[in-house]
This record gives C-alpha cells, sequence and structure tokens, in this order.
C-alpha cells in the first residue's frame, strides 16, 4: 500500500441500495460537481446502475450483497491511498461505514463523531430492512454481523453525539439509552449556538473530529432538492 500522506482523498459514492432510492446515484453527482475542486486523490466507487429489477430480499436486508461488495471496494480504494483526512459524497447513508472505520482505525480510537441527522442509524434487519438505517450502529459494533464485522475498532458511544434528531421511535429512544448516546437538539443550538457541540467535544478528549451530515435535517419547505420534500415518498 501506498505511504500515509497528508493530503485530503475525495471519495464519491453514489450508492442507493442502502434505501433503495435510485434518486441518490443523481445526488452524489450533482454534490461532486458543486464541491470546490479538489486538491488531493479523487477517487469513485463503483456502484451497479439501478434497473428495472427490484432489488431483493437478502437475509432481512434489501440488495445486501451490493451493499457488502461496495463497501469493501471502497475500503480498498481508502487503503490505496491511506489518508490523513476525507470527504465523503453520497449516496445514501451508509456511505460513511467504510471511512469513518478506517478514520477511527488509524486514529487508534481517538475519533470523535458528530452525527448531523434527524434519525439516530442504528436500526437492525429486526427492525428494518435497509441498511441505510444501520450504519452508526455498525460503526458501534451492533447489528447486522457482515456489516458489523468490517469494523475492527468499534467508534466509542461517548465519542459520539447527534445533532438534529428528533422523533426516535419508542425501540430507537431505548436503545440510544442503552448505548449511551448523547443528543443535542435543534432548540438547544438554536437558543446556545455551537458551545454544547464545542463543549461535547472538548469532553470526550478525542483529537480528531469527523462530521457527518444528513440532509435531512434541512427544511423541506426551504430546500426543495430534498427527497422528503417530495409528497409522494
Amino acid at each position: 500500500m501506498a505511504e500515509p500522506n497528508d493530503k485530503t482523498l475525495r471519495l464519491i459514492f453514489p450508492q442507493w441500495q442502502g434505501g433503495n432510492n435510485p434518486p441518490y446515484v443523481l445526488g452524489a453527482r450533482l454534490l461532486a460537481w458543486l464541491a470546490p475542486e479538489a486538491t488531493g486523490p479523487v477517487e469513485e466507487v463503483p456502484v451497479s446502475a439501478p434497473t428495472s429489477e427490484p432489488l431483493r430480499m437478502e437475509r432481512g436486508i434489501v440488495g445486501r450483497s451490493a451493499l457488502l461488495e461496495q463497501l469493501h471496494q471502497a475500503r480498498q480504494l481508502i487503503d490505496r491511498h491511506q489518508p490523513k483526512r476525507m470527504v465523503v459524497l453520497g449516496g445514501d447513508c451508509l456511505v460513511d461505514l467504510a471511512p469513518f472505520t478506517y478514520l477511527n482505525e488509524r486514529y487508534a480510537g481517538e475519533l470523535a463523531v458528530l452525527w448531523v441527522d434527524s434519525h439516530p442509524d442504528i436500526m437492525t434487519p429486526e427492525q428494518f430492512p435497509h441498511a441505510h438505517a444501520m450504519v452508526l450502529g455498525n460503526l458501534l459494533g451492533e447489528g447486522d454481523a457482515d456489516f458489523a464485522s468490517v469494523v475492527k475498532k468499534p467508534i466509542k458511544p461517548q465519542n459520539i453525539l447527534y445533532l438534529g434528531l428528533h422523533g426516535p421511535t419508542e425501540w430507537e429512544a431505548s436503545q440510544i439509552k442503552q448505548l449511551g448516546l448523547k443528543n443535542i437538539s435543534p432548540d438547544d443550538v438554536a437558543s446556545q449556538g455551537s458551545a454544547p457541540v464545542l463543549n461535547w467535544f472538548a469532553s470526550t478528549g478525542a483529537k480528531h473530529l469527523a462530521i457527518y451530515f444528513d440532509w435531512d435535517v434541512l427544511d423541506p419547505t426551504l430546500f426543495r432538492a430534498l427527497l422528503f420534500a417530495n409528497p409522494q415518498t
């Protein structure tokens, strides 16, 4: 493998099978087009194009085989460069499983994660058949064994902070409490600004931060390109 470098790897990952949402292919392409010009290496994970054939349910997860193949391909591309930093343009929520796993390994567990999302993403196949809703659970070493097994060093629960989370199901709320995951509500941010987030990061003692950003935290009445702005979804 290549020697570690100080450059930022840009990983374009137009995965759509995690939530069975073919428009996410276009979304990833638009993000790649809108993003500033890269100053480091750029890689794109090969993703099979949507077809008229429906994805198969495989042992409780829709599109399991394609998702696992793309997960391993993403990790191979990352390992080729061994970057210190990454920008990941997806794609559904599962695209961050390989990058965040790599970063937590590289930094020996000293990675904190700010999870900006309306949903907790800790489901298992027993609760939901789409793997995009399982990614944070996998990063904690939980959930489906095929996906969790790629996480050699799970992220510490105290190193994770939700921002924007609202309306979790009863099971999700119970699991969040059991795992000891922290949450800062949108109202807290509106009233206190960034201080609660900065205080949390300082309290972790972590030396590195990864930020996950799901567009569903944006108001669909103001950002019309969001999937949730479609009344048919």
